[in-house]
């Protein structure tokens, strides 16, 4: 114990006194030398002697407990695992630069792939410096690929034509290929919404939780006229707040075949592909064409600072961002006007609960011409419900 410190009790779980003595003896011995750097902490020698894989698994864990997305907590718990596997890492004392380095040099892929599993290996490095199980990322000063000029597969944006093609083609996957396209959300942020992110009253809008968002912040988003049309056609008539809305989101194969079924070719003439990020791309382009504000899109986007000076010294709420969303041009079916729930009004056993509505609106009508006055318009509320007179 150091001069100054409060006394510490240790259950030594022995009978014998000299015993007892003994072991308090090479406690005491072992936290000096721990505190004169002659030995390494205890959580340090403990975490040499495990295995890599229970390390991962404790690492995983921990990242389900943070609540961090699925997807990305089984991809990158994947790239550390096939790292491992490659190197023959089996304790932490094996892994070494010159090892890892052999590794990336035989990784027959791309820079930004191979920078991908660089990021990953880092993280699970730091969190076991952070949590005390290694003293030091032996990787940190192992720089990343350099991915500039690099990049394997240039995207394109689609044109309106394609925009519209696709939508036709692509049957029930058309609402995704919508939301992707006029929201400017990454795929796993659209497949992670609930009917309770949507509000789609008088000025519908997203609601993007942090949870779900890669820059970790949350986003909400005007909804273009003809996409809240489209959400409230789609929305079931009881939806539970917590229910998803795409309960089988489109895959990447999926995509694909909607993409052929489209008459779109994948790669063009320039060697420029379209998978399904291509369409935030699309409403970028979309966007430039139209005359939206470039700060308007960055906060659409989830980008970082793209221009110090437009972040600091441009009002927001200035902006006007539900005008700059209504500037695109909407490439789907959708006349102007509101759409009623194909739930509501295609399914018998709602046929009651329309009439009594419509009853009440009929008398509602009445006495609004008779001179009593609404805070609201009841119309609107219906209509924002999905229900027509």
């Amino acid at each position: 114990m150091n001069k100054g410190e409060p006394p510490r009790q240790v259950s030594l779980g022995l009978k014998d006194e000299a015993a007892a003595r003994a072991k308090l003896r090479e406690i005491v011995t072992e936290a000096q030398r721990e505190a004169y750097g002659l030995l390494p902490k205890k959580s340090y020698r403990e975490a040499a002697g495990c295995p890599l894989g229970a390390l991962l698994e404790e690492y995983r864990v921990d990242l389900n407990a943070q609540q961090r997305a699925p997807g990305h907590v089984k991809e990158s718990v994947a790239r550390i695992r096939k790292i491992i596997a490659a190197c023959n890492w089996r304790r932490l004392r094996d892994i070494t630069p010159a090892r890892f380095l052999l590794w990336r040099g035989a990784f027959d892929r791309a820079a930004k792939t191979r920078k991908e599993y660089q990021v990953s290996l880092n993280a699970w490095l730091n969190w076991l410096v952070a949590t005390e199980r290694l003293e030091r990322n032996p990787l940190a000063r192992v720089p990343l690929p350099d991915i500039r000029g690099k990049q394997v597969r240039p995207a394109r944006a689609l044109t309106q034509d394609e925009l519209r093609a696709l939508f036709e083609a692509s049957g029930e996957n058309a609402l995704a290929y919508q939301m992707l396209a006029y929201t400017g959300q990454r795929c796993c942020e659209i497949a992670a919404l609930v009917w309770g992110d949507v509000h789609l009253g008088s000025e519908p809008y997203l609601h993007v939780r942090q949870s779900t968002t890669k820059d970790k912040a949350e986003r909400a988003i005007p909804l273009h006229p003809g996409l809240a049309a489209a959400l409230r056609a789609a929305r079931p008539v009881n939806a539970p707040v917590d229910g998803p809305i795409f309960a089988d989101f489109p895959t990447v194969e999926r995509f694909y075949t909607d993409l052929k079924r489209a008459g779109i070719a994948r790669k063009d003439a320039l060697g420029r592909v379209v998978h399904r990020h291509a369409l935030r791309k699309t409403f970028q382009t979309m966007g430039v064409q139209a005359g939206v504000n470039q700060r308007a899109a960055q906060e659409f986007l989830g980008h970082s600072d793209a221009n110090l000076t437009a972040k600091i010294y441009t009002d927001l709420p200035a902006i006007g961002l539900r005008a700059e969303i209504e500037k695109l041009p909407w490439a789907g079916a959708w006349d102007g006007k509101e759409v009623p729930s194909a739930e509501v009004t295609k399914s018998r056993k709602n046929l009651p609960l329309i009439e009594k509505l419509i009853a009440l609106l009929d008398l509602l009508k009445n006495l609004e011409g008779k001179g009593l006055k609404q805070d609201f318009s009841v119309f609107k509320l219906a209509a924002r419900h999905g229900f027509e007179p």
